[in-house]
């Protein structure tokens, strides 16, 4: 762990390492000779985002409070402010910002950041909007419908093993 906190840089990659970290039983503000948390927050832009992105900026805010922040720090109520005005008017989340196609797992860690933050609750909130789309994405089996782009092709079948028979 300490090794990769030293030469860790992109964005999505701090925070999963911060998040990591915290898992692990580490503090993220003394992982490798670093401070992760105070690496993240230079990272943020004017709009709150991180990286201009609604992804990151969730994921921005769980590392936060995983590392310690409080829900009504600057840098998690400004990537929770930045991650509500990306909400489409489905209800969903893209990976990027309103406009563009609304995800299932977008929304859902769009959900999880503001539920860290404590921001969009109530009737007819942004976090209510956003279980509703995922929920009328739901299959009857709890799973969620897969885009199809992102199905599974069929391979080719494969040749029978051509294995010795076991030792007798």
């Amino acid at each position: 762990m300490t090794a990769v906190a030293r030469r860790v840089s992109a964005t999505g990659d701090l925070e999963r390492t911060i998040l990591a970290a915290r898992a692990a039983g580490l503090d993220p503000r003394r992982v490798g000779g670093r401070n992760l948390i105070a690496v993240l927050v230079g990272r943020r832009d004017r709009d709150g985002s991180f990286d201009g992105l609604t992804n990151l900026s969730a994921f921005g805010i769980l590392a936060l409070r995983a590392g310690g922040r409080s829900a009504g720090d600057g840098a998690v109520v400004g990537a929770a402010r930045f991650v509500l005005r990306q909400q489409n008017r489905d209800g969903g989340f893209s990976f990027a910002r309103k406009g563009a196609s609304s995800g299932i797992d977008d929304t859902a860690a769009a959900v999880q950041g503001l539920v860290a933050a404590r921001r969009g609750r109530g009737r007819g909130g942004a976090i209510s909007k956003a279980v509703t789309f995922l929920r009328r994405r739901q299959n009857a089996d709890g799973g969620s419908r897969c885009p199809r782009a992102a199905r599974p092709t069929r391979s080719p079948p494969r040749s029978p093993s051509r294995r010795s028979s076991p030792p007798g």
